[in-house]
């Protein structure tokens, strides 16, 4: 069996009966935490209906004990601090994942209703190539990197957009686009910026405060926009490396993030794979570090080592 489904209260039932050691900031620590914690006598008139709900799964072996991989998966899930998501968004694909990591090995959980999913476990160095799956087509070596405000990266992604559009509607996109559109689809896409503000997250700006002026100089004092007349722009030669992975009908985007409880520590960043190339983007506040990776491998070497620290 590849996963498991549990209730709350089978939960309770199974932690207790295998006095499942939870810690703080693991899988069962923070889903119990979720709601009141039952006393004894509670788990002990859960306990009958519970175990025979286990069993009517199949989850128990041929000698009517608990799967031995069941176990294994409640108890990494118990003392697991390391949590790992990512997701993958493609034309075609769109999913998501959540892993918990103990010592060496990893179990995939999550959440359908009242239920906690989870799956057996497995060592991290099975999971790991599964983050950037080996069908992505990586065969250009990328280098350097840029740092700029997050602002200007919409902006800059919403310029490749209007210059894309540019190109099929005119077959070319020397005379590039108009500034008003780059502005009007601005807004139109980053509306979702005021609900992050609202929320009051570092770095993030509300829409009516981002001056795009000011977003569109830095860019094209970056190279990554140049002007075309007073009132057009077009893609800079900086960004043209950026520009085309965002034209590619077969882009991917990956993200990936990580969070420990001891050492505290999270770090976010995506992975954009396109035109056979891979950049990595890291959230560094209201900032964003782009940097060229050389290939697949080096990617998940990088994966490897910020999970080992």
């Amino acid at each position: 069996m590849s996963a498991y489904q549990l209730t709350r209260n089978e939960t309770w039932v199974l932690a207790t009966l295998l006095n499942l050691p939870i810690q703080q900031g693991s899988v069962l620590g923070e889903w119990l935490a979720l709601d009141d914690v039952p006393s004894v006598e509670q788990i002990q008139m859960w306990l009958p209906v519970c175990i025979e709900e286990i069993k009517n799964k199949g989850y128990c072996s041929d000698q009517k004990s608990i799967s031995p991989d069941l176990v294994k998966s409640l108890m990494l899930a118990a003392i697991g601090q390391k949590h790992i998501y990512t997701s993958i968004r493609s034309e075609k694909i769109s999913a998501s994942t959540r892993f918990l990591l103990a010592g060496s090995g990893a179990v995939q959980y999550g959440y359908k209703k009242d239920q906690l999913i989870l799956h057996q476990t497995r060592q991290f160095s099975e999971t790991l190539p599964e983050l950037l799956p080996d069908w992505l087509k990586i065969a250009v070596e990328e280098v350097g990197n840029v740092t700029m405000s997050q602002n200007a990266f919409l902006l800059f992604k919403e310029a490749c957009f209007q210059s894309n559009m540019a190109f099929l509607l005119n077959a070319t996109s020397d005379e590039g686009f108009a500034i008003t559109d780059l502005e009007n689809g601005f807004k139109r896409d980053n509306e979702w910026l005021d609900i992050f503000e609202a929320l009051r997250l570092k770095g993030i700006d509300a829409l009516n405060d981002i001056s795009i002026s000011d977003q569109i100089e830095q860019l094209i004092a970056m190279g990554y926009l140049e002007r075309v007349g007073s009132d057009r722009l077009r893609i800079g030669a900086s960004g043209t490396v950026l520009s085309n992975i965002y034209s590619d009908p077969n882009q991917v985007t990956i993200t990936f993030s990580f969070s420990s409880v001891e050492p505290e520590k999270t770090t976010s960043s995506a992975f954009l794979i396109g035109d056979e190339r891979i950049f990595r983007i890291d959230f560094l506040g209201g900032e964003l570090k782009i940097l060229g990776i050389r290939s697949r491998a080096d990617a998940l070497n990088w994966i490897k080592a910020i999970v080992s620290q």
